[in-house]
């Protein structure tokens, strides 16, 4: 096999490498902004209106706890995700170069 021949094959190898690591970097950015939405959807929720003074404070105080605690979930599952993505991130970025060098490479030849 020649080298033209190698690196043509090489070139089709690193295309397709970038190809799965841009869709997986799509994935995690989708995953992402999915709880990202999540986490800014507990701040616009509040009880029915016309409740019993005393009913609305026994339900503040448990929605309260929950969306408390659904933060939490949340916050986790959200570093979760931007370690996902920082990862994706930087996979995508390095098989973008490989793919680019070899294309300059054969450009060459």
């Amino acid at each position: 096999m020649t080298t033209p021949d190698r690196l043509a094959d090489l070139k089709r190898l690193a295309d397709l490498i970038r190809d799965r690591d841009l869709t997986q970097l799509n994935r995690a950015s989708r995953a992402k902004a999915e709880t990202e939405a999540l986490i800014r959807a507990l701040d616009y929720t509040s009880p029915a209106p016309g409740l019993d003074p005393t009913v609305l404070a026994r339900v503040e105080g448990q929605f309260g706890l929950w969306t408390a605690e659904r933060r939490l979930a949340l916050n986790r599952q959200h570093a979760r995700d931007t370690a996902d993505w920082l990862n994706a991130k930087d996979e995508a970025r390095r098989a973008f170069g490989r793919a680019h060098v070899l294309s300059k490479l054969l450009t060459r030849l």
